[in-house]
Protein backbone atom coordinates (compact mmCIF):
# COMPACT_ATOMS: atom_id res chain seq x y z
CA UNK A 1 0.00 0.00 0.00
CA UNK A 2 1.36 3.37 -0.40
CA UNK A 3 0.13 7.10 1.01
CA UNK A 4 -2.23 7.36 -2.30
CA UNK A 5 -3.51 4.38 -1.66
CA UNK A 6 -4.47 5.60 2.25
CA UNK A 7 -5.65 8.96 1.03
CA UNK A 8 -7.60 6.75 -2.24
CA UNK A 9 -9.40 4.72 0.50
CA UNK A 10 -10.44 7.24 2.82
CA UNK A 11 -11.98 9.55 0.51
CA UNK A 12 -13.55 6.75 -1.36
CA UNK A 13 -15.32 5.24 2.55
CA UNK A 14 -16.23 8.99 3.05
CA UNK A 15 -18.32 8.91 -0.15
CA UNK A 16 -19.89 5.63 -0.31
CA UNK A 17 -20.24 5.66 3.65
CA UNK A 18 -24.41 5.30 3.37
CA UNK A 19 -24.37 2.10 1.18
CA UNK A 20 -21.26 0.75 3.16
CA UNK A 21 -21.06 -1.01 6.48
CA UNK A 22 -20.35 1.40 9.40
CA UNK A 23 -16.51 1.23 10.79
CA UNK A 24 -15.39 2.63 13.83
CA UNK A 25 -12.28 4.71 12.17
CA UNK A 26 -11.34 5.86 8.94
CA UNK A 27 -9.50 3.43 6.44
CA UNK A 28 -6.52 5.66 7.02
CA UNK A 29 -6.11 5.19 10.79
CA UNK A 30 -6.47 0.94 9.92
CA UNK A 31 -3.67 2.01 7.44
CA UNK A 32 -1.12 3.31 9.91
CA UNK A 33 -2.49 1.13 12.72
CA UNK A 34 -1.64 -2.79 10.68
CA UNK A 35 0.56 -1.67 7.72
CA UNK A 36 4.09 -0.92 7.30
CA UNK A 37 5.94 0.63 4.55
CA UNK A 38 9.19 -0.88 3.04
CA UNK A 39 11.72 1.91 1.43
CA UNK A 40 14.67 1.34 -0.40
CA UNK A 41 18.01 2.63 1.22
CA UNK A 42 18.39 5.09 -1.40
CA UNK A 43 14.82 6.82 -1.59
CA UNK A 44 15.12 10.53 -1.54
CA UNK A 45 11.73 10.67 -0.76
CA UNK A 46 11.70 9.16 2.23
CA UNK A 47 11.78 12.38 5.05
CA UNK A 48 8.47 13.65 3.01
CA UNK A 49 6.86 10.41 3.71
CA UNK A 50 8.07 10.22 7.16
CA UNK A 51 7.26 13.83 7.81
CA UNK A 52 3.17 13.34 6.31
CA UNK A 53 2.58 9.98 7.98
CA UNK A 54 5.09 9.80 10.52
CA UNK A 55 8.42 7.64 11.15
CA UNK A 56 6.34 4.70 13.08
CA UNK A 57 5.37 2.43 9.97
CA UNK A 58 8.95 2.82 7.75
CA UNK A 59 11.15 -0.04 7.46
CA UNK A 60 14.41 -0.33 4.90
CA UNK A 61 14.72 -2.74 2.29
CA UNK A 62 18.24 -3.15 0.49
CA UNK A 63 16.31 -4.36 -2.70
CA UNK A 64 19.35 -6.80 -3.16
CA UNK A 65 19.34 -9.12 -5.26
CA UNK A 66 17.70 -6.56 -7.99
CA UNK A 67 20.34 -5.29 -10.29
CA UNK A 68 19.15 -1.80 -9.86
CA UNK A 69 19.24 -2.00 -6.31
CA UNK A 70 21.76 0.24 -4.35
CA UNK A 71 23.88 -2.92 -2.48
CA UNK A 72 26.72 -3.38 -1.52
CA UNK A 73 26.67 0.67 -0.94
CA UNK A 74 22.87 0.55 0.27
CA UNK A 75 23.66 1.40 3.87
CA UNK A 76 25.87 4.33 2.71
CA UNK A 77 23.00 5.89 0.50
CA UNK A 78 20.55 4.85 3.46
CA UNK A 79 23.21 7.20 5.82
CA UNK A 80 23.50 9.99 3.42
CA UNK A 81 19.19 10.87 3.14
CA UNK A 82 18.95 13.76 5.29
CA UNK A 83 16.56 11.91 8.27
CA UNK A 84 16.92 12.79 12.08
CA UNK A 85 18.83 10.02 14.11
CA UNK A 86 15.05 9.31 16.00
CA UNK A 87 14.06 8.11 12.67
CA UNK A 88 17.29 6.49 11.54
CA UNK A 89 16.84 3.95 14.42
CA UNK A 90 13.34 3.26 13.98
CA UNK A 91 13.37 2.32 9.93
CA UNK A 92 16.45 0.22 11.20
CA UNK A 93 15.46 -1.50 13.82
CA UNK A 94 12.45 -0.25 15.96
CA UNK A 95 9.83 -1.06 13.61
CA UNK A 96 10.93 -4.08 12.55
CA UNK A 97 11.62 -5.34 16.11
CA UNK A 98 8.07 -4.16 16.86
CA UNK A 99 6.90 -6.16 13.44
CA UNK A 100 8.52 -9.29 14.11
CA UNK A 101 7.80 -9.03 18.12
CA UNK A 102 12.09 -9.00 18.46
CA UNK A 103 13.22 -7.48 21.88
CA UNK A 104 14.41 -4.26 21.07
Amino acid sequence: ASPFTRSRSTAACTTTRRSSRSTSVQPSEYFLRQCVLSMEADEELAADVMERYGNDIMVISTDYPHPDSAFPHAMDEFFELDLPDESRRKVLWDNCARLYALES
